[in-house]
Parts: structure tokens; sequence; C-alpha cells
């Protein structure tokens, strides 16, 4: 039961059809750190993303706290100057003639 866990590549051209192979004109500089710095590194993006999630939140529960307060003052203008549902109606005077 033991079998190959690779993939064998082709030896000759004849068995190579239609692939592109892309390859770079320039060897890219490679950067080397050391394992301390790399771990530094991924604990500040992890900080950062923390951060950056819990401002989500604080900012949608400011969003949600404006869209209440905004309901609530159309509601107060729309009690103080919006049109009422009774008006009052006052009683005529009758005005007394001098004979």
């Amino acid at each position: 039961m033991n079998a190959p866990c690779q993939k064998q590549l082709p030896f000759s051209s004849s068995e190579i059809t239609d692939q592109i192979i892309d390859l770079p004109n320039e060897i890219s500089p490679q950067i080397l750190i050391t394992e301390k710095e790399y771990l530094e590194l991924k604990w500040e993006a992890g900080y950062w993303q923390g951060l950056h999630k819990k401002a989500l939140l604080r900012e949608e529960a400011l969003k949600k706290t404006i869209k209440e307060q905004e309901g609530q003052i159309r509601d107060l203008k729309n009690r103080l100057f919006g049109k009422k549902a009774r008006k009052k109606v006052l009683p005529k005077k009758k005005v007394e003639q001098n004979p």
C-alpha cells in the first residue's frame, strides 16, 4: 500500500504540449527576517486587526444611536410644528348692539 504521492513530470519535450511557462526576467530580491521579527509582525497585524474590528463595532453602534436620535428629533419637530389633528374651535362671540 505504498502508493507514491508525487506526480510524475514528463521527461521529454514531446510529452509537454500547450503549456506556457512564464519565467520572470529578473529575479526579485529576497528579504530575510528573523523568527523574532516575523512573530512581532504577526502580533502587530493581529493587534491592528483587533482594533479595526472594535472600531467597526463602535461605528455601527454610533450609527444606530444617531438613527434613533434623528427619529426622535423628527417626531418632536412634527409634534411642535406639524399639523394638528384637531384644531381648537373657539366659540363665536356675539356682538351686542346698543338700541
